[in-house]
Parts: structure tokens; sequence; C-alpha cells
């Protein structure tokens, strides 16, 4: 995936159930169903135009498969205006005077089957477009002309007032890293600067910029009231000191469901990404504010192990634990109920002294440990 790409998706309550009854006994048609879906639910970003065109492809394939007579399959919805090839972390200022017009347009377009129209139509809509944003592509060096609420104003400008579902897998990596540069996002400085001194990604910053967090933060400021995010990113999510800005705006915004950790494996085969030995979590919440439990799950596989212990919190526990940085513990239920237990009767070192990050290397002090259950554990 290409740096400041994300899939983002709309889900509209659509169900095979619902379907039935405002279509009739023949709507008993999963290639109709899915049809009307991709249609009026699925919205998708990408940077890469590549990625762009085989979302579509796919799309089209999940139709062709559950239709057995070849004759009654229809062309793909014209999906120009639905799966977008975009930056999804730079928006433009934009006038909403005209957004009505281009709303229409777009629903002639989709179903649109005469080429000759559909090109005309793809003229109109795009003046219709670029006339809405002010001239500023110059300003920070924008490649691609998007904005969520000018290409996707029917999901903005209506009563949701956002996606009912965003879910994506966003690029992970250090901006504009001066070491190990080849493992560097690299952006042009108007946008770091946009990125960092604003305040639209003010939740996001701390320590080096890993670009997955703007991510994070953008998905959820596209989420309708109540809705729901899901993305797969890296697992320092949960502890890294740098996403400790990040963490303390989730818990005080959003309602945490769940996270399933997948520590980092040796073995591709049990890795979620076989080329990423990196470890990765799914992040799950819902855009509401409440001090609601949640369950962290650490998977051993490649898969989501429905079976596996879960170990459940809250942010008052959070808070308990690691009130300055908020750290999510990788623990089992038991040790869970223990850290909330000791650090609710201590007193912390970074109250009464300074403190230093450091290593205990189980060699090198190898005659420090001992199996012996009777001696002092060690946390």
């Amino acid at each position: 995936m290409q740096p400041s790409s994300v899939t983002q998706a709309s889900s509209q309550s659509h169900s095979l159930e619902k379907y039935e009854h405002e279509h009739g006994q023949d709507a008993r048609d999963t290639y109709k169903f899915k049809r009307e879906c991709i249609e009026k639910s699925l919205y998708g970003v990408d940077i890469d135009p590549g990625a762009v065109e085989i979302a579509k492809l796919r799309l089209w394939l999940s139709l062709v498969v559950d239709e057995e007579d070849i004759r009654n399959i229809k062309p793909l919805p014209n999906l120009d205006y639905k799966i977008v090839c975009g930056n999804s972390l730079l928006g433009y200022p934009y006038t909403p005077r005209g957004l009505e017009k281009v709303e229409i347009l777009k629903n002639q377009f989709i179903n649109e089957a005469r080429p000759t129209e559909i090109n005309a139509l793809r003229v109109q809509i795009n003046n219709a477009i670029f006339s809405l944003f002010n001239n500023t592509k110059k300003s920070l060096g924008y490649k691609v002309n998007f904005d969520f609420k000018v290409n996707f104003s029917e999901v903005f400008h209506n009563k949701m007032k956002g996606f009912n579902v965003v879910i994506g897998n966003p690029p992970y990596g250090i901006l504009n890293k001066r070491q190990n540069k080849e493992k560097s996002i690299v952006i042009s400085k108007e946008e770091l600067s946009f990125f960092k001194n604003g305040t639209y990604y003010a939740p996001a910053l701390g320590g080096m910029l890993n670009i997955f967090r703007l991510f994070i933060l953008r998905s959820i400021y596209i989420l309708s009231e109540d809705g729901i995010f899901s993305e797969i990113f890296p697992l320092a999510y949960t502890g890294d000191r740098s996403v400790a800005n990040l963490r303390k705006y989730i818990l005080d915004n959003c309602a945490t469901l769940a996270i399933e950790a997948f520590p980092e494996r040796d073995n591709p085969k049990k890795r979620v990404f076989e080329s990423v030995k990196m470890s990765v979590c799914i992040l799950i919440l819902r855009k509401t504010i409440t001090n609601n439990q949640f369950f962290v799950r650490i998977n051993r596989d490649r898969f989501v192990d429905e079976v596996a212990e879960k170990s459940y919190l809250n942010k008052n526990m959070i808070t308990t634990i690691d009130k300055r940085y908020l750290t999510i513990p990788l623990t089992s239920e038991k040790e869970t109920k223990l850290l909330t237990k000791v650090f609710s009767k201590t007193q912390r070192f970074y109250d009464i002294g300074k403190c230093n990050t450091g290593e205990i290397d189980m060699t090198f002090f190898k005659s420090c440990f001992t199996p012996d259950s009777r001696k002092a554990k060690l946390y």
C-alpha cells in the first residue's frame, strides 16, 4: 500500500431481510442484494490508482460468483465517484454551494450505460467538483483533488453526517525519517508542517510521527455519530509512549469495543501478513462517549482465536494502571486485576524520582533469576 492511502467504507444498514421486505419475495437474490449494496453503501479511497482499479474488479467478481445465469449479469455500476483515487489525509477548503448539482450528476452517472453519455457526465461532474474548491492546489503541493465532504457529499450532507462503518489497513512508517531513509515515508515539507503544526491532527502527535496514527484519527473524524471503526495497524498503539495523546483522545471521545493483538513472531505462516514481522492489532471502536468495558485478546496464530482468553478493561482501570501514558496492558484477566490492585495502592517512581528506560538481560543477569516459587515474583 502506498503512503497516505486507506480504504474507507460506509454501511447504510442494509441487510438481506430488510431488502426482501422492501423489494418483495423475488428479492431473495444475493446478486441483486450485493449489487444494490455496492451501488448505495460502499465507498473507498486509495492513493494508488492500481489499487482503485483492483477494488472495482473485485467488486464485479463478487457479483459474478453469485449469479449462475450469465444473461442476468449486468455491468457493474459506474464507480468512478464511489471508489476514488485520492489522499485520505488531506482535504481542501471548499464552498458547499453547488454540492446538490454534483450529487444529481453522480446519480445520473452511476448506472449510465452509453459511453458517450458516461464521458459527458464525467466531464460535468469533474468540472462541478473542481469549481467547489478554492484555488489551493499549489499551496500544499496536493497531487490529487480529493475531500471527503465534497467527493462523498451524499454521505456527509444528510442526517448521518458521516460513514456508518470505516475499515482500513493504513500504511505504517515514520514521516521523513532522517535515519534509515529507505524505511521512511517521504512527504513534502508543506504537508509535514500541516500535520505537525495544525490543530486537526494534534491528538495524533508525539515523538517521531508515524503515519498510521494520522489515519486512525482521520478515520474517526469521518465517522457518523455512533459509527463503527475497525482497522489493523502496529501493536505499538497499546503501549508506545508516542501514541499516548491518541490513546487519550480515543478513551475520552470513543467507546473501544475490542483490541485483537497479534504479537511479533518469527514464523511467517503465523503472521497476519507473511512479509511483515511487526506485531499488529485490530482496534474496534464506536464513535460515542462512554466508560464501557472492552476486551483485549492475544492471538497466537494469524487468525482471531474465538476461544482465546479475553482480558476486560475500562478507562478507569487504564488510568489506574498508567495515569500518565494510558498504556493498555496486554495481560491475562488475572494479571490485569492484579495490576489494577497493585497500582491503586502504590506510588509511582516518577512521582518521587527520575525514571529511565532500561532492559533486564536474561543472559547477563541469569544469576538473579530463579524458578523457586518461594522467592519474590517479578512482573
